[in-house]
């Protein structure tokens, strides 16, 4: 695998990266604002926002009052909202793929309670398993 691939995938396998990234979908944000939402320390969400702003997940713009210092807000990017959709879309096809490989076992299973394999006993024993295996409810 490619070592920028395992760069974004550690970075939204974090939770709190992701919850920061939730925040942000809503429009711009000030970190001390999602730090607040989030109840975490505002280093804690600045430490995330950078690296998220390094991958290119989200952006970074500041606001000139007339009076006072200017006000740095992050918003998804493009390309943060762009990478999220297909990340969506990986994970619906990985989950297809899976759903279509518990029926092919359990095709197989159905076969072997039909034929006098194995008993009813353990073919539901097996179904089972092969359920929370699959992820299938």
């Amino acid at each position: 695998m490619e070592e920028k691939t395992l760069e974004i995938l550690k970075a939204l396998s974090s939770k709190t990266r992701v919850a920061v990234i939730e925040e942000l979908k809503n429009g711009r944000e000030h970190p001390e604002d999602i730090a607040r939402a989030l109840e975490l320390k505002r280093q804690s969400v600045d430490k995330h926002l950078l690296l998220l702003n390094a991958l290119g997940i989200v952006e970074r713009d500041a606001i000139f009052p007339p009076e006072g210092r200017p006000r740095i807000l992050y918003r998804l990017s493009d390309a943060g909202q762009i990478l999220l959709e297909d990340a969506d879309e990986l994970a619906e096809r990985h989950w297809k793929r899976m759903y279509l490989a518990y029926l092919a076992e359990k095709r197989i299973l159905d076969h072997s309670l039909i034929e006098g394999e194995i008993s009813e006993e353990i073919y539901l024993s097996r179904l089972e398993s092969m359920k929370r295996r699959y992820r299938i409810e």
